[in-house]
């Protein structure tokens, strides 16, 4: 050997995927997931798609956001955000 450490690790392999462009999917857009969705849109340039139990369409205008059905937010959305309260306080 010519006195040089091959390399087999990397400490960023594992540091995750990058979010720019991603698709959100929020199960739940009340007040906390209408801030992450400004948050992703702002930092991130993420689409976002929603479901909750009543369609927002405020808020679809406000975000740019698309309601779909629980099946398709599954399969569309490259990251999942779930926001639901249990209705306890």
């Amino acid at each position: 050997m010519e006195g040089k450490w091959k390399t087999v690790f990397s400490s960023v392999d594992y540091l995750g995927q990058r979010l720019n462009g991603k698709t959100l999917g929020i199960f739940g857009m009340g007040r906390i997931g209408i801030k992450m969705a400004k948050k992703c849109i702002d930092a991130y340039g993420m689409k976002i798609l929603y479901n909750n139990r009543h369609k927002q369409e405020e808020v679809e205008k406000e975000l740019n956001a698309c309601y779909v059905s629980f099946d398709k937010l599954l399969n569309r959305s490259d990251i999942m955000f779930i926001c639901i309260l249990d209705g306890k306080k």
